[in-house]
């Protein structure tokens, strides 16, 4: 019926049905987000809220112009308010990240700053504002690779952006595609959802288990979460179809050093470097910040589920995994 869609083109303003709409998806995205859980003083009102004031009209003017029904107008919601929300979560790494990410350029010839203050640019590109959707230039990164280096006790401080070079190939494609300058604000959204895990080191790929999924509470909604929950779980079967078995029995436990030593049979030395090596192979598995923990989740239940349940061998017969996990 698209009454959400025909609620903002005659009003060209945020009306009840979108506001309704907004505060749902704020309310269902508060439960997904421990880290903004963590602060009692706000709920999911005031996150909407804040979000309403910070990009509400930016949003509008995007809806108005690109979506087509109620579907298309509730994915934008969602997506919009979703990337502004894991920006929340993260505040206390911003200023980090911008920090070193303005470093990075100015040491670099391929860069300079654009004519616009806080915006950069490639030396021989376009100089104009590019006026390229962000969540665009997220993707362009995401086909980039850009290696997990765990930062050690001594340099937890210090962001570690990829391996030499990585980073500033990163950021030429994002420039090439966004065919003009980029503000600091757009550079660093991009980055912090590319590299959650190096911008937040403290983030844990066991915390998408930590919280159930919120049930759609409206139409929209549910046609949102049929699609993304079919996406999500034929990108789950292709990380789970990745793991061999031992990296399977070692998910449940990749952030209890202690068990996983136990179940490999290893010292603590080795038990480390063989997780670490396991959480950056999940983390590049399961791609995009917007769906990777959901996935994850998926992939974890999968794997709890196969050591739960005996394997079955090829003869049909049933088989108890080793204790050991060499290999």
């Amino acid at each position: 019926m698209n009454e959400v869609l025909k609620e903002l083109r005659e009003l060209e303003k945020f009306g009840p049905r979108a506001l309704d709409l907004l505060l749902d998806l704020a309310r269902s995205e508060l439960r997904r987000i421990p880290e903004l859980q963590r602060d009692h003083s706000k709920t999911y009102d005031d996150y909407a809220l804040g979000f309403f004031a910070e990009s509400g009209e930016e949003l509008l003017t995007a809806v108005l112009l690109q979506a087509e029904d109620d579907d298309a107008v509730g994915r934008m919601f969602h997506t919009w308010l979703h990337r502004w929300m894991i920006d929340e979560a993260r505040k206390g790494s911003r200023g980090r990240l911008r920090e070193s990410l303005r470093k990075r350029l100015e040491r670099d010839h391929r860069f300079r700053r654009g004519p616009v203050p806080m915006h950069w640019q490639l030396v021989d590109g376009l100089s104009a504002v590019s006026g390229v959707d962000p969540a665009d230039l997220i993707d362009v990164a995401w086909q980039r690779h850009v290696s997990y280096i765990a930062p050690s006790n001594a340099d937890a401080a210090r962001l570690r952006l990829g391996a030499r070079g990585e980073l500033e190939n990163l950021l030429i494609a994002v420039f090439e595609a966004a065919k003009g300058s980029l503000s600091e604000e757009t550079l660093t959204t991009v980055i912090a959802v590319r590299l959650p895990y190096q911008v937040d080191p403290t983030l844990s790929v066991l915390d998408v288990a930590a919280l159930p999924a919120p049930a759609p509470t409206t139409p929209e909604m549910q046609v949102i979460a049929e699609v993304e929950t079919a996406q999500i779980a034929e990108a789950a079967v292709v990380v789970y179809a990745a793991l061999t078995e031992v990296e399977r029995r070692l998910v449940p436990v990749i952030d209890d050093q202690a068990a996983a030593s136990a179940l490999l049979g290893k010292g603590r030395s080795a038990t480390y470097n063989r997780l670490q090596q396991l959480r950056v192979k999940l983390r590049e598995l399961a791609g995009s910040e917007a769906a990777a923990r959901d996935i994850l989740e998926v992939v974890i239940r999968r794997c709890l589920e196969g050591i739960e349940s005996p394997a079955i061998g090829m003869d049909g017969s049933a088989s108890v995994p080793s204790t050991s996990l060499e290999g």
